[in-house]
């Protein structure tokens, strides 16, 4: 006898787009300078990078967001760089706490994350933002 929980998982495993699995192995693409990213629904969300040792370089950290962008129909990598000059890190631990909230309920959000800044300086900024 089968059970609801099973018919339940094969019937989302069925739904799933091959579209989306592929775009799990796809390598991320980098932000456009200025540019919002709006995504809907976030899969992940990594930080690479040491902001407190790598003083003399002007890419100390790059964070991946891969997820829905609003308006398209596959999820997506966009990776976004920071310099972590002065306390610029901080913004990292926001956007990672809202990352976090975003996933753990999904629907509820939107999580806006732009690439701002110029060659030598560049950052991140992220929005959190309440679905009506």
């Amino acid at each position: 006898m089968l059970s609801v929980r099973s018919v339940l998982t094969a019937l989302a495993l069925l739904l799933t787009p091959a579209s989306a699995a592929l775009a799990q192995d796809t390598a991320p693409v980098p932000a456009a300078p200025g540019e919002t990213y709006v995504f809907v629904a976030v899969d992940s969300y990594d930080l690479q990078g040491e902001p407190l040792h790598a003083y003399y370089t002007t890419d100390r950290g790059v964070v991946t967001v891969r997820g829905l962008v609003q308006g398209e129909s596959t999820p997506r990598a966009i990776s976004f760089k920071s310099s972590f000059l002065g306390q610029e890190h901080r913004t990292f631990e926001r956007c990672d706490r809202f990352a976090l909230l975003m996933m753990s309920k999904p629907g509820q959000y939107q999580l806006e994350v732009r690439q701002e800044g110029d060659e030598w300086a560049h950052y991140v900024g992220c929005k959190l933002t309440r679905n009506p």
